[in-house]
């Protein structure tokens, strides 16, 4: 579990393709004569073996999934561009969202593993990514100031006129200021019947 600790692809599990490769490549291993090698030797020669496999397969599969999602996602988006109707959206947008659904998740999941790599092989031991790891999240959720109208009065929704904008680093308007913003942001619009009707 310490440095150079290496894990495959785990959605390769899932994939035919691999596994029969995989299957063929180490049977041909294993059919093999290394009577001088040790169990020991035989177990490093296997993990080598497939280690070259995973390596191998990935390079072409990941372009192959980058590929292939930028397509999902845009054939998606394209279909919705052409307005079409309830039923004929129900039809298709599953299928295509099942498929992008599934290569996001593989996603996920590797940067889960190398994530939990990265912090087993530095997190615990080195200071200086702590400290890197901390400082590059306070410069990200830090705000030293916000923009408000002069003489705009506290939950007053006339402070977002941009004509004359000024900052405030004051922490309880900032506060007064962002809890207005997202009120008004997430507030419902009022939207027409026959709009509706006639998006869908």
């Amino acid at each position: 579990m310490g440095p150079g600790l290496w894990r495959a692809n785990p959605a390769f599990c899932a994939d035919k393709k691999f596994c029969q490769i995989l299957d063929t490549k180490l049977s041909s291993l294993m059919d093999r004569e290394y009577d001088d090698l040790s169990d020991i030797q035989m177990w490093e020669k296997i993990k080598e073996e497939t280690h070259t496999i995973v390596n191998n397969y990935g390079s072409t599969y990941v372009p192959w999934r980058k590929k292939t999602l930028h397509s999902l996602q845009r054939k998606r988006n394209r279909i919705l561009r052409t307005k079409p109707s309830p039923a004929l959206r129900q039809l298709i947008l599953p299928k295509i969202d099942k498929m992008i659904h599934k290569l996001q998740q593989e996603i996920v999941d590797i940067a889960s593993i190398k994530a939990g790599v990265r912090w087993r092989e530095q997190g615990e031991t080195s200071p200086g990514y702590l400290k890197r790891m901390h400082t590059t999240r306070t410069l990200q959720q830090y705000m030293p100031s916000l923009t408000v109208d002069q003489g705009a009065p506290p939950s007053d929704t006339s402070r977002y006129n941009r004509d004359t904008p000024s900052l405030t680093s004051n922490l309880q308007e900032m506060q007064d200021i962002t809890r207005d913003y997202y009120r008004n942001l997430y507030q419902q619009d009022p939207v027409a019947k026959e709009h509706i009707d006639h998006y869908l």
